[in-house]
């Protein structure tokens, strides 16, 4: 009795061993396993599937020398590529990328009204969703939503709404005049944006200090004890009272803070005067300004260079209240970025 063929025959060679014609183009999926014993008489295939070579992408690097960035788009993605061909944006959306933005922090008294109240003065928006404590807009122009975001971000929550709730007839709700609200760039839906290389940038307006000298003790106590906390041109000044020497008689001191570069000592006099209800002041000693508010950013901008080379200095626009003052850098390198952020942050510079 002869064996059957599958039994002494290698697999691979029972396709070529027989001359019958086999009945489906389908191939055996036995005789990919090696495990067919049915030789000629399978109605299947006995071939080996052909390997098909996928086809690689050539992208084009950027020639040596080149200062220019490189872009590709493939499948609706855009790809920028800065020197080296280090990858700086991934955009699947370049039109719409950066003029949405997300409103955090709100509370259920703030209306469509109130928002775009906040929002029209940067430039053209729509409301794209609210909910009760956050909301999305978009802009028509991505420097708008830049400069509403810059502006924006860490305002108070009462500069959004109409005046404070009542909880009942006789007791406000809880104080809210110190929460803030996060206002970010946002990217929609399908984009996906690295923003690396940009750093947001904030630093106090110029203050100095001034002293304030009495006649007597109980005027100098009366004074630093009355003053502080009230506000000079929009700014609440710091006042206390400066410890006499053991045989101190006359002179006696307030030290003053928080005043801003306009402050004259013609207007410390009146301050110290009107809000102390004592005696005018003998004396007025004016502290030296560390810098000029309109240097400041350039000072900034100076300070971050020397940690890297910047593509963009934007400042923002302030208020004449406002103490804070705000930008976006924007590295040429990302790398760059991430140092400031690890050398600079929270550290005093001037």
């Amino acid at each position: 009795m002869q064996p059957d063929a599958c039994e002494w025959l290698p697999s691979h060679l029972l396709s070529e061993s027989s001359g019958s014609k086999r009945v489906s183009k389908t191939n055996c999926r036995f005789f990919m396993a090696g495990l067919c014993r049915k030789g000629a008489a399978c109605p299947f295939a006995h071939e080996f599937a052909k390997v098909q070579e996928r086809e690689e992408l050539v992208v084009p690097l950027p020639q040596a020398g080149s200062s220019g960035d490189l872009s590709i788009s493939l499948d609706g993605v855009n790809c920028t590529f800065g020197p080296g061909f280090g990858l700086k944006e991934i955009v699947t959306d370049p039109q719409g990328r950066i003029s949405n933005i997300t409103i955090v922090g709100l509370e259920h008294g703030v209306t469509d009204s109130d928002i775009l109240g906040r929002l029209l003065p940067f430039g053209s928006v729509r409301m794209t969703r609210k909910h009760d404590t956050y909301a999305f807009a978009k802009f028509d122009r991505p420097e708008d939503a830049l400069s509403a975001v810059t502006e924006l971000n860490g305002s108070q929550l009462e500069t959004w709404k109409a005046p404070t709730l009542r909880c009942d007839k006789n007791r406000r709700c809880k104080d809210e005049s110190k929460r803030c609200v996060v206002v970010s760039l946002t990217s929609p839906l399908g984009a996906i944006v690295t923003h690396t290389a940009s750093v947001k940038v904030q630093w106090y307006a110029p203050s100095r200090c001034a002293w304030a000298h009495y006649n007597t003790v109980q005027s100098a106590r009366d004074a630093a004890s009355r003053c502080n906390g009230k506000q000079l041109r929009g700014r609440s000044i710091s006042t206390s009272f400066q410890q006499q020497q053991l045989r101190q008689r006359s002179s006696f001191s307030v030290l003053i803070m928080g005043l801003s570069e306009g402050v004259s000592e013609k207007d410390v006099t009146r301050f110290m005067t009107q809000h102390g209800k004592v005696e005018h002041p003998s004396s007025i000693t004016m502290g030296a300004l560390p810098f000029l508010d309109g240097q400041g950013g350039t000072i900034v901008e100076s300070l971050l260079s020397k940690i890297g080379p910047l593509a963009s200095f934007l400042q923002a626009p302030h208020g004449v209240t406002e103490i804070k003052r705000k930008a976006l850098a924007k590295f040429s390198r990302p790398s760059d970025a991430a140092e400031v952020c690890k050398q600079l942050h929270m550290q005093k510079v001037v």
